[in-house]
């Protein structure tokens, strides 16, 4: 195994976090090629080919819809650089992500996909992109997941399950969790989408504050900002900032650093990085039983609690730093030992 075709459908946000340093790690071992969109901007270490975007959403999902019914140049053009696998690692839920695949494994070249949810979160948009995902991974010779939890009943292809590394930090220098601080702000940080449960987050800092709670609420988020938020911010104005917007590693750096506590009271779910990035700059964490996340929360010592419980969260968001598990200097996952699982697999979808 020695080429490795990656192709990325979407870079925004974290998801260009992922792309960038999976890569990264892999053009370290073996020749790697990656497709990905033109916007938002990124620098990867392997060798880029850039696919053109349409300037608007709109644009974006009219392409989409008739994606299935056009021949896949994208799979033409990777299929010429001859790989050895091609890894959809990203964008899985994209009708062109569907159509590569399809169009690849038909000429048989081995093809993975990385299904980041496997569970969709409600919302129609999010139903239909789950869809999609769900024949991408019909297509493919093999499914990567991050947890037991994740791993699809009715996908017959090859699973491999490795966890979701923690996304570098370019303000860090160590790859093990910090000892965590006692004294800092409540940070939660994620696009403002209603399966994270910022209505939650904002019913229960309102609780906290009035049963005596002195820490402020700092929101990094991205997209409209939901009533509660702006409700919440009225009534205590002196308690809570938010910053609408996608922030970079070193200002996301800066949020954690001056945070005790981040919470994530998902009320459904599947993965994400923000649990050992929150451990990474000292900072307790309390999220809610999904997906990964609940299984995650709790290696590191963190507080897990019921999805949909403002009593539960309140009461965590109260308790004493001396109640807190501090487990410090645990080795968090890379993308370096990803990329060795990956490695190790590739060559078993070959009889696929």
């Amino acid at each position: 195994m020695t080429r490795v075709a990656l192709v990325a459908l979407t870079t925004s946000g974290a998801a260009g976090d992922y792309v960038a340093a999976l890569s990264s790690a892999m053009s370290e071992r073996v020749t790697t090629s990656a497709w990905i969109p033109d916007r938002p901007s990124l620098t990867l270490a392997a060798e880029a080919h850039v696919l053109e975007k349409p300037r608007s959403r709109t644009g974006v999902a009219s392409r989409e819809a008739v994606a299935l019914l056009r021949h896949s140049t994208l799979a033409d053009e990777v299929g010429r650089w001859n790989p050895d696998v091609v890894h959809i690692v990203f964008g899985e839920g994209y009708p062109s992500a569907l159509k590569t695949a399809r169009s690849l494994a038909a000429e048989g070249t081995p093809v993975a996909a990385t299904w980041h949810d496997p569970k969709p979160h409600g919302q129609a948009f999010d139903r239909v992109q789950h869809a999609v995902a769900a024949q991408t991974m019909r297509a493919a010779s093999g499914v990567h997941v991050h947890c037991e939890s994740l791993v699809p009943d009715d996908v017959h292809a090859k699973t491999l399950v490795a966890e979701l590394p923690a996304f570098p930090c370019p303000s860090c220098s160590g790859r093990t969790t910090q000892p965590m601080r006692a004294e800092g702000t409540i940070a939660m940080v994620g696009r403002f989408a209603p399966y994270k449960g910022i209505d939650l987050a904002c019913a229960a800092l309102a609780e906290y504050w009035a049963r005596g709670g002195l820490r402020r609420f700092v929101v990094v988020g991205q997209g409209r900002v939901p009533s509660s938020l702006r409700h919440l911010h009225d009534r205590w104005p002196s308690m809570v900032s938010i910053e609408n917007g996608y922030i970079s590693g070193e200002q996301l750096h800066d949020v954690l650093s001056a945070a005790a506590i981040c919470v994530m009271p998902y009320l459904s779910g599947t993965q994400s990085a923000l649990p050992w990035l929150a451990r990474a700059h000292g900072c307790h964490l309390i999220a809610t039983d999904v997906g990964c996340i609940g299984e995650v929360c709790r290696r590191i010592g963190g507080r897990v609690v019921t999805p949909g419980s403002t009593d539960e969260l309140v009461e965590a968001l109260l308790e004493p730093p001396s109640q807190w598990g501090d487990v410090a200097r645990l080795p968090m996952p890379t993308f370096e030992s990803l990329v060795d699982r990956l490695l190790g697999w590739y060559p078993t979808l070959s009889a696929s």
